[in-house]
């Protein structure tokens, strides 16, 4: 058996095309997950009881349900109940709902990494909660979630090629149509592998610059 990488070649423009659905359903669902995260994270460190009982629940629902059973329940459910959404809706509200639950622990690191004398300095002057949420907490605690957020990202565009299992024609969708037409399994597959391994490497690579980026002006500051 040969590598037919000519072949490849000739269906790499339809096979890499699926990459615009494949760069929308993940940004979507990370801005979801985003500000879901960015919620329960806040949620989980307040001072009430109930409030991060219910956070709690969230995230450990939602980390513990396997983004392709939530992405079906979303899919085919959400229509018997009178809500119709497009197959690249369901699938960003799916991931972004799934990884909301990581999320939401990624900055609740950073939250609880941040010195609580400044928190005090900044209403000892008079900061309102939200000014001092933008200001003070927010800045500091980036600085220890980023990494992890950043990690986060390349995860879920992995994960985005459950898309597929909808009728989105993603990269992993276009490769089964390659391959089933072509007979290039072992080549197509091969082909949107190379994609992600490099895309996901690229996004490793960023987020060790920005750790030790800031870890170096820290350093110099403290």
């Amino acid at each position: 058996m040969t590598f037919k990488l000519a072949l490849l070649l000739r269906e790499s423009p339809y096979l890499f095309g699926g990459a615009y659905y494949t760069a929308t359903v993940t940004s979507l669902a990370f801005a979801i997950a985003l500000g879901l995260g960015l919620a329960i994270a806040l949620m989980k460190v307040s001072k009430r009881r109930l409030v991060r009982g219910l956070a709690t629940t969230y995230v450990e629902f939602f980390r513990n349900l396997p983004a392709l059973v939530l992405l079906f329940w979303i899919f085919y459910a959400f229509p018997v109940f009178g809500i119709r959404l497009s197959a690249l809706t369901a699938v960003s509200l799916a991931l972004g709902l799934n990884v909301s639950g990581y999320m939401a622990e990624a900055f609740r690191t950073g939250l609880q990494a941040v010195d609580k004398g400044e928190v005090e300095a900044g209403l000892s002057v008079g900061l309102t909660r939200w000014k001092l949420l933008r200001k003070v907490v927010l800045p500091q605690a980036s600085r220890v979630s980023l990494p992890l957020i950043i990690n986060l990202f390349a995860s879920l565009l992995r994960w985005s090629s459950l898309v597929s299992a909808v009728g989105i024609s993603d990269l992993a969708y276009r490769a089964r149509i390659i391959s089933s037409v072509n007979y290039i399994p072992i080549e197509a597959y091969t082909g949107i592998a190379m994609f992600y391994l490099v895309v996901s490497s690229l996004v490793s690579f960023g987020s060790s610059l920005v750790e030790k980026k800031w870890a170096r002006r820290y350093a110099t500051t403290s």
